[in-house]
């Protein structure tokens, strides 16, 4: 274990996830950063964004959910709970969302995800008052005022 090598691992995986075709490679050199250390917050958050983007959805919930049992971070969080409500487990999908909130309260996007989820399971009053929250930071997003409409 040794973060400093870890580090050069994360910045390669990093570099070759910005090149067209290289996320593979990517995923590989982030997957060794999070061996040697397997506390490295920003090589596991972007790991986890990759494996989404590959369509390895329950692969990266795994990851992510074990880093944010042991390593909480707001950015974990966050696509936790995006992930979480896109596989359909919308009470795990709040939990992650409050936790995003808690650690980093100017998160407001979460409260969509929040909101949503609370609206895929039959609980339009906190809902509604997710998208008011969000509208009070975001007043101008017409799309939300919409959808807020349609409750």
């Amino acid at each position: 274990k040794n973060p400093y090598i870890s580090d050069v691992w994360y910045q390669m995986g990093k570099a070759l996830s910005k090149l067209s075709g290289r996320n593979d490679q990517a995923i590989s050199a982030l997957e060794n950063s999070i061996h040697l250390d397997p506390n490295n917050i920003e090589a596991t958050h972007l790991l986890g964004k990759l494996l989404h983007k590959a369509d390895k959805i329950d692969r990266a919930y795994t990851l992510l959910k074990k880093s944010m049992e042991n390593n909480p971070s707001s950015e974990t969080g966050y696509l936790l709970s995006a992930i979480a409500y896109e596989k359909k487990r919308y009470k795990d999908s709040i939990v992650y969302s409050e936790d995003t909130l808690s650690l980093d309260p100017t998160k407001i996007d979460v409260l969509l995800v929040i909101g949503r989820a609370y609206g895929k399971i039959d609980m339009p009053e906190e809902y509604k008052q997710c998208l008011r929250k969000y509208l009070h930071y975001k007043p101008d997003d017409e799309k939300v005022k919409l959808e807020m409409e349609s409750i």
